[in-house]
């Protein structure tokens, strides 16, 4: 994955499946800096809070800046929440035919795995019998 990622480092979808395999090794801090680098190569706007209003706050706090960053902060927030709502529906379909794949192979192995055990165990009431006999 960091070979396609180098060839095509603002590819998306090599950035979620190596996200998800992140996920899947448990490393979630690495998935989610992976995660994090997506909205940002995406909406560079979410990276900060507009310092403006933040440097705006007086030591008493008015009231009128104070409703002006919750207000900014809010439509940051559901912009990002929009953002990532997209992002996971785009993950959940790329991974969704991944999973299926999946599947299919387990239960192919598992079919293998059940016949070699009916093999076994016939071999092995074979042998039972005759050493019985």
């Amino acid at each position: 994955m960091d070979k396609a990622l180098s060839l095509d480092p603002g590819n998306e979808q090599y950035r979620l499946v190596k996200a998800a395999a992140l996920i899947g090794l448990e490393r979630f801090e690495d998935a989610k800096n992976e995660l994090r680098s997506v909205l940002l190569n995406n909406h560079p706007g979410f990276s900060a809070v507009n310092t403006n209003y933040v440097n705006s706050v007086s030591p008493n706090g008015t009231t009128n800046n104070i409703k002006v960053i919750i207000n900014e902060l809010s439509v940051q927030l559901l912009n990002a929440l929009r953002f990532v709502s997209t992002l996971l529906a785009r993950a959940i379909n790329y991974l969704m035919p991944l999973l299926k794949q999946l599947i299919a192979r387990v239960n192919t192995l598992l079919g293998v795995l059940k016949v070699n055990l009916t093999r076994i165990v016939r071999l092995r009431s074979k042998d039972n019998r005759g050493t019985t006999q």
